[in-house]
């Protein structure tokens, strides 16, 4: 399995803006695993206001 294409975009996006972001959780486990990927967690150090204004196309964000 691989990453969704949308989640390298939105990854990459908060990068790029020098924050740190990780892929966490299920999605990591399902990866070692090599199963299905049906919801991704990341965890980054960019302030939700910054993070709301990020394009995450049809991805649901909340933070936590």
């Amino acid at each position: 399995m691989n990453i969704d294409d949308n989640i390298i975009k939105i990854m990459n996006s908060i990068s790029s803006l020098g924050y740190n972001v990780y892929l966490v959780g299920g999605a990591v486990r399902d990866l070692i695993s090599n199963n299905e990927i049906h919801d991704y967690d990341l965890v980054t150090d960019m302030p939700f206001e910054e993070l709301s204004k990020i394009p995450h196309g049809s991805y649901n964000v909340k933070a936590i």
